[in-house]
């Protein structure tokens, strides 16, 4: 009977450490692939701005992307998916202006 408990016991711990990286991994990726598309879009914009060539450019990609992922660091997954919707809108913002623009 207690053979029994235990491997309850222990299947049930492994079962909620398993829901708990998974969780973990899945805010990580997000986070990451936030930043790294931000990271992106800057990198791009300085790259127009000094005229850069390609090891500038992923230069300013890796700090960009690891300046996010740093301010990024205790955000839950809703504070991340709203930072990327802001984000979102004002891309939409700046893409009406450059449209409507004489």
């Amino acid at each position: 009977m207690a053979l029994g408990a235990g491997i309850q016991r222990v299947s049930y711990k492994v079962q909620e450490g398993v829901q708990v990286t998974f969780s973990t991994i899945l805010v990580w990726w997000v986070k990451f692939m936030s930043a790294l598309f931000l990271g992106f879009t800057f990198s791009l914009i300085i790259q127009e701005i000094m005229q850069f060539r390609f090891l500038g450019f992923l230069f300013a990609l890796t700090v960009a992307t690891s300046a996010l992922l740093k301010v990024m660091q205790r955000w839950s997954l809703i504070t991340t998916i709203v930072f990327d919707l802001i984000w979102v809108l004002v891309g939409l913002a700046l893409k009406m202006y450059i449209l409507l623009a004489p």
